[in-house]
């Protein structure tokens, strides 16, 4: 059904045994893997060193993702994150730019 929306799947890697990828290959639909979950703890200092660390991240390897629950906290420190992204040279693109496809 998601496949046949034009849709993507973004794998948190919430579990070690994810089993997204594989899946994904099998009826050959994009995913993508998210590299940290930003508000596992959901605390304004935890969320910033997350974004923190993700900015880090993308500046060694030319790109990252991140993963959050709608929660107001994660909301607004997003919201200020992404304000400043500009001035240091990194650019916010939609999580579809690093979609994949596998086959099997």
């Amino acid at each position: 059904e998601l496949k046949g929306r034009g849709l993507m799947i973004i794998d948190d890697q919430s579990t070690k045994q994810s089993r997204v990828a594989e899946l994904a290959g099998r009826i050959e639909m994009p995913f993508a893997t998210a590299d940290l979950q930003i508000d596992a703890v959901a605390d304004v200092a935890q969320i910033d060193a997350k974004l923190a660390e993700l900015e880090q991240l993308a500046r060694a390897r030319g790109q990252a993702a991140g993963t959050g629950l709608p929660y107001p906290i994660t909301i607004d420190r997003v919201v200020k994150w992404a304000a400043g992204l500009e001035a240091k040279g990194i650019a916010l693109a939609p999580v579809s730019a690093l979609a994949q496809i596998k086959t099997p």
